[in-house]
């Protein structure tokens, strides 16, 4: 009975071992056994009873309203084109998750880190991401109408093509966030600059990809 024992906690810490984590250094999903690039694939129940989504590959999952994901860890995972609409994910960890051509339509986000996540062209209106930390997130073109970004961290964040006229920017820290001619703010250019934003010369940010962008 002790031999099975010793088998089973071995196998459940070769399975932990060979599971991809996430790395800041790189920002990529790596499995430590092999050192490849790497997922996990789980469901949303899993998510939702564990908590614990780290590289986890959801792309395109549509999951039911109002989602319960409250304080979960999503480094480093694909969550492209899912549709997660009114999802709670407050204080959630979304570092370096790829979240682009998503629909986050009123979720909560309050105090999630997003930083080095990509957003682009992802549905964030009505969505509530008060307190939130975006720095170096690209949200090139995405949808933010009526969306409240209050307190928001979105240092060297980038904000090409994104209409940002009605949603709120009140005490949002933007100091080094890119915008460029497509970029739709709620006040001038000489005011962008006087909170540290900084103008892309050239092309829109629309027409490049998220690992063109320096």
């Amino acid at each position: 009975m002790r031999s099975v024992g010793i088998l089973l906690a071995a196998t459940l810490l070769l399975a932990c071992h060979h599971k991809p984590h996430f790395f800041y250094a790189s920002g990529a999903c790596i499995d430590r056994a092999t050192g490849e690039r790497g997922y996990n694939k789980i469901t949303l129940d899993d998510l939702m009873r564990s908590a614990d989504g780290e590289c986890a590959d959801f792309r395109g999952l549509i999951a039911q309203d109002g989602a319960k994901l409250h304080g979960t860890n999503l480094r480093g995972a694909l969550l492209a084109g899912v549709t997660w609409k009114k999802a709670d994910l407050s204080g959630a960890d979304l570092t370096g998750a790829d979240l682009k051509l998503a629909d986050f339509e009123s979720a909560d986000f309050r105090g999630a880190n997003m930083e080095w996540a990509d957003l682009a062209s992802t549905s964030l209106n009505h969505a509530d991401l008060r307190a939130s930390h975006l720095s170096h997130a690209n949200l090139s073109a995405a949808f933010l109408h009526h969306a409240d970004l209050s307190h928001a961290e979105l240092r060297d964040a980038e904000l090409g093509a994104v209409d940002l006229r009605d949603t709120n920017l009140d005490h949002v820290r933007l100091t080094g966030a890119k915008y460029d001619r497509d970029t739709r703010l709620p006040f001038g250019s000489r005011f962008a600059q006087g909170l540290g934003m900084r103008y892309r010369m050239g092309d829109s940010l629309r027409a490049k990809t998220p690992a063109s962008n320096p």
